[in-house]
């Protein structure tokens, strides 16, 4: 089931881009159209599942409470009411898009990466999940990068991908480096909210 447009179904590996992009353009998939839902408060409904196995789309709801929030009505100077804020889903888009290095080394079975990810411990926990191995035989290591305005503090398909080519390829680096249009289209976009 592919949940969205742009979410990786295929992977391509070859020696160099343009082979890659060729390979690429053979890859046929056939899709068949599920009901979709774009609206944020629809989705509440959930008469159409993203995940259907986790029974709803709600990830969370909670309440935020700091503070005497009484005393601070009573005090202020003035008090303005707001029903609803709606803020529409965004996009950050960094001058620099995500790319990654994975390697597999199989003398000690470790997994390194050479990436522009901002919050790489949090990477690893997907990254050992996604290929089932503990999260001490993976390494990260990062460089300075530009703001990212929060789009590469995830971790992406791509960067397990990237290690498993790695492995099948008998330990040579696999190099993935995401266009402006994957970008657009496949990375982290900020949900739309809505807050009552």
């Amino acid at each position: 089931k592919v949940r969205y447009q742009g979410e990786p179904v295929a992977a391509v590996i070859a020696t160099s881009p343009q082979i890659a992009d060729d390979a690429a353009e053979l890859v046929q998939v056939d899709y068949e159209s599920l009901e979709v839902v774009v609206d944020g408060e629809e989705a509440l409904k959930d008469s159409v599942l993203l995940h259907e196995e986790a029974g709803t789309n709600r990830v969370w709801r909670g309440i935020f409470e700091y503070g005497d929030i009484e005393k601070a009505f009573r005090e202020a100077a003035h008090i303005v009411r707001i029903d609803k804020m709606h803020f529409h889903r965004f996009s950050s888009t960094p001058l620099e898009n995500n790319a990654v290095i994975g390697q597999w080394d199989a003398k000690d079975e470790h997994i390194y990466y050479w990436c522009n990810n901002s919050f790489p411990s949090f990477a690893m926990q997907f990254i050992a999940a996604h290929l089932g191995i503990p999260i001490d035989r993976i390494r990260v290591q990062t460089f300075d990068i530009g703001g990212s305005f929060g789009i590469k503090i995830t971790s992406y398909p791509q960067m397990s991908v990237c290690a498993l080519a790695s492995k099948k390829a008998g330990g040579r680096p696999v190099k993935w480096i995401e266009t402006r249009s994957e970008h657009n289209v496949s990375s982290a976009h900020g949900n739309e909210r809505t807050f009552r």
